[in-house]
């Protein structure tokens, strides 16, 4: 069973996005959060489609020109973590 990321559901979102930055007003917790360009995209990445920890990665070292490395990868597990806390995104499993 792989566990994998998913954005929550859309019903509990209200985002407003600029340049570098991205409101997200979380309905359930009446609390609004101020995400900067990568937080933003790894929830945009897994709005797509669910993904494991280590697609993201991937994906994102790609993007940002980085290499795929173990930090790379604990960085992004460290975000995923922070982003879950908040409630914009949840684990689901395949």
């Amino acid at each position: 069973m792989n566990k994998l990321w998913a954005a929550c559901p859309s019903s509990d979102l209200c985002v407003a996005s600029f340049d570098e930055a991205s409101f997200y007003y979380y309905r359930p917790t009446g609390e609004t959060h101020l995400l900067n360009a990568f937080p933003r995209e790894i929830v945009d990445l897994v709005t797509k489609q669910p993904l494991t920890s280590d697609t993201i990665a991937k994906q994102l070292a790609d993007l940002c020109d980085e290499e795929n490395s173990a930090e790379w990868q604990q960085k992004i597990k460290e975000v995923l973590l922070d982003l879950k806390m908040l409630g914009l995104i949840i684990e689901t499993y395949s």
